[in-house]
C-alpha cells in the first residue's frame, strides 16, 4: 500500500468505527479486520491511535497500557509500500528531508519490483539512511532460510 492508500483507507475506518467504543481496541481491531482485510497498515494506525487515544484519556503514558517502559528512547523507521522504484525513491527523499535516518521497505516476495524499490532508495539516498525490507511473511519457511544463510528451517 502506498502512503496515500493507507490515507484512505485510515479515513474509511473511521467511518466504519463511528459510534462505537474506542476503548474496546479489540472489538476494533476485529472489525477492520473483517472490514478491510489486508490492509495491515491503516489498521495498525488505527489500533495505534485508539490505544493513544485511551492513554490520554487516563492521564498516562501510552508504555502504562502497554506493560511499562522498556526504553527511554525509541527510533522510528520511514515507511516505503510497495510501490513503484521511482516512488520509493521519492517517498525515501522526503522521509530524509523531515529527518528519518532509517527506513523499512515493503516487499512481496523475491520479485524483481521489490529488488528494484531497494536499489532505487539506495540510489537516492546514499549512505545517509539504513534500509531494511519486510517481506510481509510473504516467504515460505525454506525461502526464508535460504535468503538467511540458515542451513535448516526454524520454527
Amino acid at each position: 500500500m502506498s502512503a496515500a492508500e493507507v490515507h484512505e483507507t485510515v479515513r474509511w475506518i473511521g467511518r466504519v468505527l463511528a459510534g462505537a467504543d474506542p476503548f474496546n481496541v479489540h472489538r476494533a481491531l476485529a472489525v477492520m479486520d473483517r472490514e478491510a482485510p489486508g490492509r495491515y497498515e491503516a489498521i495498525a494506525a488505527v489500533e495505534m491511535a485508539l490505544v493513544d487515544l485511551k492513554a490520554r484519556a487516563r492521564d498516562l503514558p501510552v508504555h502504562s497500557l502497554l506493560g511499562g517502559r522498556v526504553k527511554n528512547e525509541v527510533t522510528f523507521n520511514a515507511w516505503i509500500g510497495t510501490v513503484p522504484p521511482d516512488r520509493a525513491a521519492h517517498e525515501a527523499m522526503g522521509w530524509l528531508g523531515r529527518g528519518f535516518c532509517s527506513a523499512k521497505i515493503k516487499l512481496s516476495g523475491t520479485a524483481s519490483d521489490g529488488i528494484a524499490r531497494v536499489a532505487a532508495v539506495r540510489s537516492a539516498v546514499g549512505d545517509r539512511m539504513s534500509l531494511r525490507v519486510d517481506f510481509n511473511e510473504s516467504l515460505t519457511r525454506a525461502r526464508r532460510c535460504r535468503s538467511s544463510g540458515a542451513s535448516s528451517p526454524t520454527p
